[in-house]
This record gives structure tokens, C-alpha cells and sequence, in this order.
């Protein structure tokens, strides 16, 4: 009879136990991650929006701001001069510039103060004492707005100052007089750098982002990081705004720096000016990765681990198993050897048994065989 046992007591049971850590030790990390990954990408991407949304709100506060000051010193401007005639102020020249040039340095976003007759020749400016008297703008946009009476403030796109060389855009407003008779203009130019400096400083903890302030031609006025300024824009945005569209939002390819963006426009109070701010993908997903790579390392080395571990753990059992599966062969060999023994045992004793019988037999037949 077989009495070796089946099996190892208890292999079954820790193997299944092992094979089921092991599974988890691989499962769990992973679902674990990927939901992470997925959560605190939704996070980043809104973070991201949010931090577009706060940008374009101080940048806009910024710019209205600005515009509303140049306006402000306009009217200022123009009540210096409106009840003078141009030969008057052509003769007190000096003071107007004087007076010009104080107001203008304590403005640092201020390029210069320029009055206009009605031809088209500067009057008075904070720059130029006297003034070039071949400097004529008769053929300029905005002289030629306010003399046809298109409205009340021009904005123009960006340009190279004639005198200066520099590139400039300006807000003018006509100068009028008794029954709205055009008699020139008075026009601020101002610096597109002093906007690119200042978003400059409002991005300068957030790589990635970027700020423009666009005209309504959907040419660029001022950008941080710098880009040529007066360049016609292409993308959506550009696009929306110069049909119209005051406000909106894409995810696109930014046709200054090839980068994919996420960004936001709206348009700076009446003004023919928005503002646009972007935050580039590649920025903010390259700290999602970092930050998601950290969380990978703290939760796939202890699994790793772990892991190691428990398929050492399964190695020393299979061993062991194999162990006990020899033992058992051996056991099972050696009981069939000893009944093989014990039968040929029991076989001989039954030979010498039929020997011993027959033999009686034989001298049973030679004493039967003698009698008769």
C-alpha cells in the first residue's frame, strides 16, 4: 500500500497567497499611478488656464490703464492749445516744449507729445525744440482719420518714427475748432518695449508664458518673450480680431515661436487694441512629467521591490516543491521495491512449498508403486 503523502502540506495555499500579493503588488501601483497621472494632469491643465485668466486680467488692467492716462493727458493737451492760434503757438514754441518735456519725463511709457496744425506740420513737440519744419504728416493714417471725421481716437498699428527711427504706435485726437472746424491734431506716440518690459516682469515666474498686445489689423504691437513688432499675425487670433471678434480663447500653434499654446484675447476697453496671453504646452508639461516622475519613482521602486521579493518567494517554494516531489518519488520507489521484495519473497516460499509437495508426492507413488 501507498501510504507517502500526496502533496507538500500547505505549498498550494502560499502559492496561490504569493501568486495573489504578487498581482496586486503589480496592479494596484499601477491603477494607482495612471489615476494620479490623469487627475493631476486635469489639475495642471486647469492650473494652467487659471493662471492665462490672471495674466490677462492684470496685463488688461494694465493697458486700460495706460490708454486712459493718454487720453487724460490729451484733453490736457488740448486745452492748452485749442483757443491759441497756430502762429501763437508757433511763437511761444519754447514753453510748449518745456512744458511738454516735464509732463513726458515723469511718463515712462510716453515716446512724445506732438501737436499738429492743420496741414499736417508739427506745431510743438517735447522732443524737438524747434521743431524740423520739414516734418510733415499730412499723409499719415491718423492725420488723415481725424481730418475726414472717421471718430474721435485713433490708434494706430505700429511705425517707424520719421525723426526718431524708433519703432512707436500712437493715440491721437483731432484739435477742433468753433463748429468742429478741423484745425490739426495732438498725438502721443508711445514706446511698444515699455509693455514688452512690463509683461516681461508679470511672466517672469511663469515659464511658458507669453503676452501680446495686438492692434486691430491684427499687427503686433508688443510681445514678451520678444518677437518684431508691426509683424501681421497669423492663427486664430489674428484671424478673430480682425474679423471683429472681441474676445475668445484657442488652443493652436503660435505663428511667432511654432509653439503649441493654450491662450485667451479681449479687447482693451473701446480701444482698437487687445491683449492676448498664452501659456506654451511643452512648459507645463515638462513640470507635470517632473512632478509625475517623482510620484512614479515613490511608487514603482517599493513595488519593484516588492516584487522581487515575492518571485524569490515563489522560486524557493517551487524549489522546495520540487524538493518534496523527489522525496516522494524516492518514498514511493523504495515502498515498491519492498513489495516487490515481499512478493518474490512470498513466491519462493510458495515454490518450495509445490518442491516440497511434489517431492512427498513422488514418494508417496514409488511406496504405492512397490506394494503392488
Amino acid at each position: 500500500m501507498d501510504n507517502a503523502p500526496a502533496a507538500a502540506p500547505g505549498l498550494e495555499r502560499t502559492r496561490a497567497a504569493l501568486k495573489t500579493l504578487l498581482l496586486l503588488a503589480i496592479l494596484l501601483p499601477v491603477l494607482f499611478f495612471t489615476g494620479y497621472a490623469w487627475q493631476s494632469y486635469r489639475d495642471a491643465d486647469a492650473a494652467v488656464r487659471d493662471e492665462v485668466e490672471r495674466l490677462a486680467y492684470v496685463a488688461e488692467e494694465h493697458a486700460l490703464k495706460v490708454f486712459e492716462i493718454n487720453e487724460q493727458l490729451i484733453q490736457r493737451f488740448l486745452a492748452l492749445v485749442n483757443d491759441r492760434s497756430d502762429e501763437r503757438i508757433r511763437a511761444e514754441q519754447a514753453a510748449y516744449h518745456a512744458e511738454l518735456s516735464r509732463i513726458a519725463a515723469d511718463i515712462p511709457h510716453l515716446s512724445s507729445i506732438n501737436i499738429f496744425d492743420v496741414n499736417g506740420a508739427m506745431l510743438v513737440s517735447n522732443r524737438f525744440y524747434p521743431v524740423p519744419a520739414q516734418l510733415n504728416i499730412a499723409d499719415h493714417e491718423d492725420f488723415k482719420f481725424h481730418r475726414e471725421g472717421r471718430g474721435p481716437v485713433y490708434v494706430s498699428p505700429v511705425y517707424e518714427g520719421r525723426a526718431t527711427g524708433v519703432p512707436v504706435f500712437s493715440i491721437s485726437v483731432a484739435r477742433r475748432g468753433p463748429g468742429e472746424v478741423f484745425r490739426g491734431m495732438v498725438s502721443i506716440t508711445l514706446r511698444p518695449d515699455y509693455f514688452s518690459e512690463y509683461y516681461q516682469r508679470l511672466t517672469q515666474h511663469a515659464d511658458g508664458a507669453a503676452i501680446a498686445l495686438l492692434h486691430a489689423d491684427g499687427s503686433l504691437i508688443a510681445r514678451y518673450p520678444p518677437a518684431k513688432v508691426g509683424k501681421q499675425l497669423g492663427g486664430p487670433f489674428a484671424e478673430r480680431i480682425r474679423a471683429g471678434q472681441f474676445a475668445g480663447s484657442a488652443e493652436y500653434v503660435s505663428s511667432v515661436d511654432g509653439l503649441e499654446r493654450y491662450g485667451i484675447y479681449r479687447q482693451i476697453g473701446a480701444y482698437p487694441i487687445y491683449l492676448a496671453t498664452s501659456y506654451a504646452r511643452e512648459a507645463w508639461l515638462s513640470r507635470w512629467y517632473e512632478r509625475a516622475g517623482v510620484v512614479a519613482g515613490f511608487t514603482f521602486v517599493p513595488s519593484l521591490a516588492l516584487c522581487v521579493i515575492l518571485a524569490i518567494a515563489l522560486r524557493r517554494l517551487q524549489r522546495e516543491e520540487e524538493g518534496w516531489n523527489q522525496w516522494r518519488a524516492e518514498v514511493t520507489q523504495r515502498q515498491a521495491m519492498e513489495m516487490a521484495y515481499k512478493q518474490a519473497r512470498r513466491l519462493e516460499a510458495l515454490g518450495q512449498l509445490t518442491g516440497s509437495v511434489a517431492h512427498d508426492f513422488n514418494n508417496l507413488l514409488m511406496v504405492v508403486s512397490t506394494s503392488t
